[in-house]
């Protein structure tokens, strides 16, 4: 259970990710903001746990709603999934929020909110996290080299094919015949 203090600790911070669109005139504006590894530390189920970001909000207000374009760019410290090795991923996303007013607040789907008539200020940050989150690959490997080669540490790669190419486990005789089996088509084709 997150106690009163740490909730309030946290909003404080996440406070820096609102836009104040009370006393904005109707049509557009632009807002910038950083994201670093203290982001990440605020969502308490995060992967990410370092990372740097720039966010571009182009917010097109009118009176009835406001539509926020999003540009999000930057990278963050991820492990490999082929060698375990923690590398920087480049991540980029556009994408928009469309918000509405009406009698109370509500997410009434992933790009549409709605908030109530006496909100005075907008707060961004589960979108911005969210967003980065989504545009993580399923698979997180390291890039390739100019070669085409797999950028990832030499040294596990090649424990990883000295495993991989075995017909069995080293000391262990014949631990499951059906592998065997397996390997004889794979090493048909």
């Amino acid at each position: 259970m997150l106690s009163l203090h740490v909730f309030f600790k946290n909003l404080k911070y996440l406070d820096r990710y609102s836009i104040p669109f009370k006393g904005l005139k109707e049509g557009a504006h632009e807002f910038l903001f950083d994201v670093s590894d203290r982001f990440f530390l605020e969502f308490e189920q995060s992967e990410v746990t370092s990372g740097q970001f720039m966010v571009k909000v182009k917010l097109d207000k009118s009176s009835q709603m406001m539509v926020l374009d999003f540009d999000i760019s930057g990278s963050v410290w991820i492990t490999c999934d082929r060698c375990l090795e923690l590398f920087s991923l480049p991540l980029k996303f556009n994408g928009e929020l469309f918000v509405k007013f009406g009698s109370e607040t509500l997410e009434r789907t992933d790009d549409l909110l709605v908030l109530s008539y006496a909100e005075h200020e907008l707060n961004i940050s589960q979108f911005i996290y969210e967003s980065i989150d989504l545009s993580m690959p399923m698979k997180r490997v390291h890039p390739e080299d100019e070669n085409g080669f797999p950028g990832c540490d030499k040294d596990m790669l090649e424990k990883i094919n000295e495993f991989t190419n075995r017909t069995s486990v080293p000391g262990v005789e014949d631990f499951d015949p059906r592998w065997k089996e397996l390997q004889k088509l794979l090493n048909n084709n």
